[in-house]
């Protein structure tokens, strides 16, 4: 290929580009609004098509908590809790003191560490729980976070309750 149909190629590629994107912007709902500096979480998480979208978990407690992908049991629902029912191998994520699990992605098990006592407000359409899980003495429990649910890593604490 010569110099001059390269450059010529290049220039293509770069309008069939440049076209794509706009279409995606010019169809694209959110193209619409400008981009915010910052995501506000409590908007988003009032926003029906977010909450039927995926299970959260937001740490508010001062220790970092574990969340998993994938509750395999087929039983339970937000707030059930199991010494198994979940894939250690599926994806897992640790979420430090005042981090959530990230939007628009579905994490459905929150793990209750071993010989640990977590205080967890429970939050889904229409009703809001608090539960104790106190794993004192015990192995680790793993915490069902359905779709439309929201579980709120409230306490930790070491060989007693919070």
């Amino acid at each position: 290929m010569r110099s001059g149909d390269l450059a010529f190629a290049r220039r293509v590629m770069t309008v069939v580009a440049m076209t794509a994107a706009s279409a995606v912007l010019v169809l694209s709902p959110a193209a619409a609004q400008p981009v915010p500096a910052a995501v506000d979480v409590a908007a988003v998480e009032s926003d029906p098509g977010v909450a039927v979208c995926c299970s959260k978990t937001v740490n508010n407690s001062q220790y970092s908590v574990l969340t998993y992908r994938h509750w395999t049991c087929d039983w339970g629902t937000t707030g059930s809790s199991s010494t198994g029912c979940t894939d250690l191998n599926g994806g897992s994520r640790w979420l430090v003191p005042g981090e959530r699990s990230p939007l628009f992605e579905d994490w459905d098990v929150l793990r209750v560490d071993a010989g640990w006592c977590y205080q967890v407000e429970f939050s889904v359409p229409g009703k809001v729980w608090t539960l104790r899980f106190d794993q004192s003495g015990l192995g680790d429990l793993y915490v069902k976070i359905e779709d439309w649910g929201t579980a709120f890593v409230q306490a930790q604490r070491y060989r007693s309750c919070p």
